[in-house]
């Protein structure tokens, strides 16, 4: 069966609070009943709304409801869907009406048409002391049973805070009005309707009582069962933890009328994440007597923020009431203890935070021999919080037991259980609704996108809230808009974009079912990969024209044309300037890539003879001259060479010989494939001799001066020592003067032209009077030649050689040579470092001539 339940909301308004502090006693909320909510502008139709401002903050509590199994079996009572029983949540009040509060945000957990609920002040101070005791409006069925607030400041809690038995309220006495106790009618029900004798009321609990099944043992919800006949105790209430089962009667006579069926204990609500719940009643005993059976309430449910609590033994409780003691009944069972949230950055460590079950109630005997049932215990409540100081305390109730009896029963239970203990739990906050009641809007709408064929597209939008109550984008297919599955966020992703992919996209914003329109629509375009293609034609031999067909470039272009040259004409004529075998590539691009493509071309020109040959060469005896070929694409070459040896050659670059001074004439005819060419060249040889050193000495009458006059040939440099430690001479005949005095001097003679060296040395006598020459017999000469020399050089002498020496100017590498009497030597060179030498030549004669030379 679906029960309408009640649901709590509890207000906060806030107060401004100098350095003083407020006192607070008696009760400080103010609670009123929702009759209807709007979700779209988040407003709540209240009963009144007195005690309740604009800016202040509710905090909104669904404090009953759901659905119980209500069949005549051990599962009566049990939960069959909590629904938001016990869900709770902050909202602040925009405005305010008659009867209306509207809020800020729409809330978490929605209101069901079959749901009640309270709303319930939650004010809030700087600093804040508790002068006199503070309670909740104890809970009416309707309204009440809650105390809620906040400090910034400190709070200093000199008198307790009592929220005891202001929760589900416990069974009450019932005595039916005709009774027809018989030890031979069983009486196992869970349920009775009012007026039936066989059963106590029911505590109350989360799920509202429905008519017809008031009585009995079977507990409703958190509420405790009833007794059942006969005389025996109620059930305890319970929370989160179960409560005890009541105790039997035992009649002392064999015919006397047993209570075998006690009251049940609650059953813990097992579903307790994110909620809180008043302590079940207390089940009543079973009377039909006096009504002094009643079941305990539950404790009440507390919501205290503080950033410090302190005080004189400060003391927090949610205890659930003790069940009545019962004077020749059934006794009531003990309610739950309640709930309490509490968050505080440093709390008083003597402080007292307690959400104890409320003990089952006393079974007198009357100083008799009866054994009437007592209660059992309620169970213990829940405490959520962030400290662990103090002494936080949940225990379940004590069953009561027998008193004042003359039989054995007496100070037993007989069959009443305690309650179990409740929980302390690790803190969590209260939710607040973050959704705004007021329509969505889109700050940033989709923009456009350009991607490339086979990338990810993405669109997105802003929107105030920035997470509305829902988004779905849509693509526009062939016959409308589409919903695109799991596209639900800000931000859509088109992944591997096609041809074929659409490409206008929209998002519909869901303003929580009340505000629902769609975003402007955005547009997809898809750039394609560009394609690079591209002919060449020939338009004169080695020129060409080149057209770009290339697709999706934008006009992007660039050549290279595989000689070197380059350009990003988009269709280019290049000419090129030898034969060869060309790779033509043409790369393209756009945004999406970068792509090329290649030809080849395999040009083949008529050949272009060229030659270069000195205008003017000098050489020594006889000129080889080489012939320099720069002709381009030719594959074969004849030469021709008027009055050289050889006259002709075939050869890519050849040499040839010649002997005589004069002009002369060189011609190439370079051929290939493609036709020949010719190129004729004149130049002119000169044929050198070696310089021969030869000189003689004429007296200058009067003294020691001698003329010096060249008689050799060839000769381009001279170079004079006279032997008497004066300074050379590069003069070609030198007047010198000697020392005065009669001495022998030797006077050397070196020339030098391109074709080598050159030295004459001769002994001058010289005196006062006169001077006298020495005439060798034959005229020295020693040519040596190349100089500089690379590899090697040749040594000429008119005299016989009997020895060559080679040394640097360190005296370092020497190397020698026999010549073994002949005119002609060479002198191989090859491993000898580049320097300025001295080269030793031996005659056969005795005559000893020194010479430079330079390797390189």
């Amino acid at each position: 069966m679906r029960l309408k339940f009640t649901f709590l909301i509890l207000l906060t308004a806030t107060f401004l609070a100098g350095q003083s502090a407020t006192n607070l006693s008696a009760i400080i909320n103010h609670y009123t009943q929702w009759v209807a909510y709007d979700s779209c502008s988040s407003t709540l139709t209240v009963v009144d709304t007195v005690g309740f401002s604009p800016g202040s903050k509710i905090l909104l509590h669904h404090t009953q409801g759901g659905t119980i199994n209500t069949t005549n079996t051990a599962q009566f009572g049990t939960i069959t869907n909590i629904q938001n029983t016990g869900r709770y949540e902050i909202g602040e009040i925009v405005t305010r009406t008659i009867n209306t509060l509207t809020l800020k945000n729409r809330l978490v957990y929605p209101l069901l048409d079959d749901e009640s609920a309270q709303i319930v002040s939650f004010p809030e101070y700087g600093n804040a002391i508790v002068s006199d005791t503070l309670r909740p409006l104890p809970w009416n069925g309707i309204l009440g049973g809650i105390i809620a607030f906040k400090c910034t400041g400190s709070l200093t809690i000199n008198a307790p805070i009592l929220a005891d038995g202001a929760g589900f309220r416990g069974g009450y006495s019932y005595v039916a009005p005709t009774n027809n106790c018989s030890w031979l009618i069983a009486k196992t029900g869970y349920l009775y309707a009012l007026g039936n004798w066989r059963g106590g009321v029911k505590g109350e609990g989360i799920v509202p009582g429905q008519t017809g099944q008031e009585l009995g043992r079977g507990p409703r919800a958190n509420g405790g069962g009833g007794g059942n006949d006969h005389n025996s105790g109620g059930g305890g209430g319970s929370n989160t933890a179960n409560g005890g089962q009541g105790g039997n009667n035992n009649e002392p006579s064999t015919f006397g009328c047993d209570g075998q069926y006690p009251g049940l204990g609650a059953k813990a609500i097992s579903n307790s994440t994110g909620r809180f719940f008043l302590g079940g009643g207390g089940g009543a005993g079973h009377t039909n007597n006096l009504l002094t059976s009643d079941g305990g309430a539950g404790g009440g449910i507390v919501f205290i923020e503080a950033n410090n609590i302190a005080g004189n033994n400060p003391k927090i409780s949610a205890n659930g009431q003790n069940g009545m003691n019962s004077g020749g009944d059934g006794a009531g069972g003990g309610g739950a203890g309640g709930s309490i949230w509490l968050k505080t950055s440093l709390l008083s460590p003597n402080a007292i935070v307690r959400a104890n079950g409320g003990n089952g109630g006393t079974a007198t005997g009357q100083n008799s021999n009866r054994c009437f049932g007592p209660g059992g215990g309620g169970g213990g409540g829940r405490i959520i919080t962030n400290q662990t100081s103090g002494s936080l305390l949940v225990q379940g109730g004590v069953a009561g037991t027998v008193v004042a009896s003359t039989n054995s029963c007496n100070g037993t239970t007989n069959g009443a259980v305690d309650g179990q203990d409740g929980s302390v739990q690790s803190f969590s906050a209260i939710p607040t609704g973050t959704f705004p009641s007021s329509a969505p809007s889109v700050i940033n709408e989709p923009l456009s996108v350009s991607v490339c064929a086979g990338d990810d597209a993405v669109f997105s939008i802003a929107t105030n809230p920035v997470n509305p109550n829902g988004l779905q984008w849509q693509g526009l297919g062939t016959t409308g808009w589409d919903n695109i599955a799991g596209a639900t966020t800000n931000s859509l992703t088109i992944n591997n974009v096609q041809a074929n992919t659409p490409t206008q996209y929209r998002c519909v914003v869901d303003g929580g079912g009340c505000f629902f329109f769609s975003s402007d629509i955005a547009y997809l375009q898809i750039t394609p990969e560009p394609v690079a293609q591209f002919t060449g034609v020939a338009i004169t031999p080695g020129t060409y024209q080149f057209s770009n067909q290339s697709q999706n470039t934008n006009g992007s272009a660039f050549w290279d044309f595989g000689d070197g040259f380059s350009t990003t004409d988009v269709s280019p004529i290049h000419s090129y300037l030898d034969n060869g075998n060309y790779t033509v590539t043409l790369t393209v691009w756009n945004a999406c890539d970068t792509v090329s493509t290649t030809q080849n071309i395999n040009l083949l020109l008529p050949p272009n003879a060229a030659f270069i040959v000195p205008d003017t060469t000098t050489k020594c005896n006889e000129a080889e001259v080489l012939f320099i070929n720069t002709t381009n694409g030719a594959v074969g070459y004849n030469w021709t060479f008027t009055g050289g040896s050889p006259s002709t050659s075939s050869a890519f670059q050849p040499s040839t010989t010649y002997s005589n001074s004069g002009n002369y004439t060189a011609r190439l005819i370079a051929t290939n494939a493609a036709g020949n060419d010719t190129m004729e060249q004149y130049f002119y040889v000169q044929i050198l001799s070696f310089p021969v050193a030869s000189f003689v000495a004429i007296d200058v009458p009067g003294g020691t001066q001698v003329q010096f006059n060249f008689t050799g040939s060839d000769a381009l440099y001279y170079t004079w020592t006279f032997g008497d430690g004066t300074p050379a001479s590069s003069e070609q005949s030198p007047l010198h003067t000697f020392p005065p005095g009669d001495e022998d001097y030797i006077v050397r003679l070196l020339v030098q032209n391109e074709c080598g060296a050159s030295i004459l040395e001769q002994p001058v006598n010289v005196n006062d009077e006169s001077v006298a020459v020495e005439t060798p017999a034959q005229t020295q000469q020693v040519v040596l030649f190349p100089n500089p020399a690379q590899n090697g050089f040749w040594v000429q002498s008119g005299i016989p050689m009997q020895k060559i020496t080679l040394t640097n100017a360190l005296g370092q590498h020497q190397k020698v040579i026999v010549g073994n009497g002949g005119l002609l030597q060479y002198f191989d060179t090859i491993g000898l470092p580049a320097a300025l030498y001295w080269v030793k030549v031996e005659l056969l004669d005795g005559t000893v001539v020194v010479v430079d030379m330079v390797l390189r």
